[in-house]
């Protein structure tokens, strides 16, 4: 089993649903979920005020969730090991 994306762990460590974080970040339920399913390289910088205002650090996080897609590539690469 893979491990979650850093959008969806802090997400979860929020409490929030999708939808409300959506509506938190000002962006649709389904850009969300593709963000979480690591469809997007990384987080959109449309989400930088909303994240900082929730009190995260957008650099740190985008950089956490391009660095967990690159490891998501690389298990589908070697056949999901």
């Amino acid at each position: 089993m893979s491990e979650n994306s850093p959008m969806r762990e802090l997400r979860q460590e929020l409490g929030l649903s999708m939808r409300e974080f959506a509506q938190a970040l000002g962006c649709s339920y389904a850009a969300l979920s593709a963000c979480e399913l690591g469809h997007y390289t990384g987080i959109p910088a449309t989400w930088r005020d909303s994240l900082e205002s929730l009190g995260e650090d957008y650099e740190s996080l985008h950089e956490a969730q391009r660095a967990w897609r690159r490891r998501q590539g690389a298990n589908a690469a070697a056949g999901g090991r």
